[in-house]
């Protein structure tokens, strides 16, 4: 490998020129102090390739955090595909199929979608079409405390994920896993009662860093 301007005269790279040969292409944050000391071309083209990874990476998170979690996933299709296999993954759950052991609504999963795109970034069309947070937290209210099936309703929706064929990436899933188990909790705050549950409350909004106040 030839010896770019700047370097030693006996032809050896130092990390000063590596840095010179990549600040023009990299954001300055991917590059870390660096001390000048001989290198090997080995490890000089290593380090270009980590940097030319890491950017790469970097660039990634960059346009997912620039979409809504509901944009992400892939719109409201998505999300339909989801309902549709979470619920088949409860219903074959020994458990967790109790839950819907009297009856559920005949668009069941098509609601759903839309509670889980609003929560998420997407068109407020639950809200404004079927009921508020209220109305959906109530119809999950009166039931006792159920744990077990709370962890299983989890694990059918991890599951699920992958059987519906959303993005295959990391931090999607892990928000997406992340809501749910914040949203399984929220269903299961009025254990004893559906009138303890407070009026007109509004479907909670999700982003990458959580919920939003």
């Amino acid at each position: 490998m030839r010896a770019p301007p700047g370097s030693d005269t006996d032809g050896r790279f130092t990390r000063i020129d590596v840095t010179r040969q990549v600040r023009d292409s990299l954001p300055r944050l991917l590059l870390h102090p660096l001390e000048e000391r001989p290198l090997n071309d080995q490890v000089v083209e290593t380090t270009a390739r980590v940097a030319i990874s890491g950017y790469a990476g970097f660039a990634t998170w960059v346009t997912l955090m620039k979409q809504t979690i509901y944009e992400a996933a892939g719109g409201l299709e998505a999300f339909i595909a989801l309902a549709h296999a979470w619920h088949a993954r409860c219903l074959a759950d020994p458990v967790v199929s109790h839950a819907f052991s009297h009856g559920f609504h005949p668009q069941h999963t098509e609601r759903l979608a839309m509670y889980w795109a609003e929560s998420l970034g997407g068109p407020s069309a639950y809200s404004n079409s079927i009921g508020n947070e209220s109305f959906v937290v109530r119809l999950h209210s009166g039931n006792g405390k159920h744990k077990e099936m709370d962890e299983r309703a989890q694990v059918c929706f991890a599951s699920a994920l992958e059987d519906a064929g959303l993005p295959n990436d990391a931090t999607l899933r892990a928000t997406l896993k992340e809501y749910f188990r914040w949203a399984t909790e929220a269903m299961s705050a009025y254990p004893n009662s559906a009138a303890d549950v407070p009026q007109r409350l509004s479907v909670p909004r999700w982003s990458w860093e959580g919920p939003i106040s």
